[in-house]
């Protein structure tokens, strides 16, 4: 891992954790809400908010970890390299 992988790395857990608000390691529906506005707002989905859930929760348990998060970021990242999570 290069220090920017690290440095990455460490940006999307921060930006997980305001997200994450009883920081319970993963985001529920309730908090998913306020992520899928801020990820609109930032033109990393065009789907509405349960496809959106439906396309990060990959285990399908309702809830959004850091590691389906970081999967589906890197996803969008190849696909709109402009793109940041952060």
């Amino acid at each position: 891992m290069t220090k920017s992988d690290v440095t990455l790395l460490s940006e999307l857990s921060a930006y997980f954790q305001r997200f994450d608000k009883d920081q319970s390691g993963a985001i529920d529906v309730r908090e998913f809400k306020s992520l899928y506005a801020n990820l609109v707002k930032r033109g990393l989905t065009r789907k509405t908010l349960a496809g959106t859930l439906e396309e990060l929760d990959s285990n399908r348990d309702g809830k959004v970890s850091f590691n389906e998060y970081v999967g589906w970021l890197m996803k969008q990242m190849q696909t709109n390299p402009q793109s940041r999570g952060s």
